[in-house]
């Protein structure tokens, strides 16, 4: 069967074909072609990142998309979603195509790709000159069922207070003090984060006295959030200092009972961790966990 392939375009349906292509591949999302057209407005995407796939028929099968991280100095290339009648070679083709794109064009951009844990295709990623780097583990935990659960908190010696931009040095210290790497600390990217995560009122101290032993921020769902991911709530900067996982419930209800009151919450949590998180992710995995997505990081060597 012969297979043609088009680049985006704004006012042809393009958005309502990824939106369906993307929901029935991870079912149950359910991303708007409204979402995925106010994203690319937004961002003023490049419509050579951005490939669709479609049978003899003129009937769609696949897509693949590459989104541009300016700040970052990095672009992603996505994964290529398809409806099951799409050949594993189609979505190979369309991924190669648009590597070889992001490689010819004038960028400073470093590419890297995430991917799913599919083998066949995760072979296929390495052979286009990547190598893993490292992986993200995505859980999926129902809102009613930890928002519901007894949890008793008093017995612990923790407490939770918001966070202000006066804990800016406190908080890059802990964080590194966390993950054992304390040479990191001036990474221009990272500070940037880290002022952003203070700036949007949303992050959350566990402290033992005085001390930081832990944070959360939540995520504030938008347009671009919902139409890449389909997140209906989102943790970042999720920390805890070894020897105090007790304080990681703790701080995931408070994030939970902030999107209850911001009625951001549909019906799930998504939460997403590096392999640097082993001790969140043990303790997330007996909470309520619903789904487990692993998802490998490749960089472009």
């Amino acid at each position: 069967m012969a297979y043609t392939y088009r680049n985006y375009a704004p006012n042809e349906g393009l958005e309502e074909i990824q939106a369906r292509i993307f929901n029935q591949a991870n079912v149950p999302r359910n991303v708007t072609a409204e979402e995925i057209q106010e994203r690319f407005e937004t961002e003023k995407i490049d419509p050579k990142t951005v490939i669709y796939a479609f049978d003899e028929k003129n009937e769609p099968v696949a897509y693949v998309q590459a989104r541009d991280y300016p700040g970052r100095k990095e672009v992603h290339l996505g994964y290529p979603w398809s409806l099951p009648n799409c050949p594993i070679d189609v979505q190979k083709k369309m991924y190669g195509d648009l590597l070889t794109y992001l490689k010819a064009r004038d960028s400073e951009l470093n590419i890297r790709s995430n991917m799913q844990n599919i083998p066949e295709f995760t072979a296929f990623v390495k052979k286009q000159g990547f190598i893993e780097d490292g992986k993200v583990i995505r859980f999926e935990v129902n809102l009613n069922s930890i928002a519901k659960a007894k949890a008793n908190f008093t017995d612990l010696p923790y407490t939770l207070r918001k966070a202000t931009m006066d804990d800016y040095n406190a908080v890059k210290v802990a964080y590194f003090k966390a993950l054992g790497d304390l040479a990191r600390q001036e990474n221009e990217n990272f500070n940037t984060f880290v002022k952003q995560c203070l700036e949007s009122g949303f992050m959350h101290l566990a402290m033992h006295n005085e001390t930081i032993v832990g944070a959360c921020t939540n995520t504030v769902p938008d347009a671009e959030n919902i139409a890449l991911d389909n997140q209906n709530v989102g943790l970042q900067f999720f920390f805890t200092l070894i020897g105090e996982e007790k304080a990681i419930p703790m701080l995931m209800r408070n994030a939970i009972e902030i999107a209850v009151r911001e009625q951001w919450n549909r019906d799930t949590i998504r939460i997403g961790f590096t392999d640097e998180n082993a001790q969140e992710m043990d303790v997330i995995t007996k909470i309520a966990k619903d789904q487990e997505v692993v998802q490998y990081q490749f960089k472009l060597l």
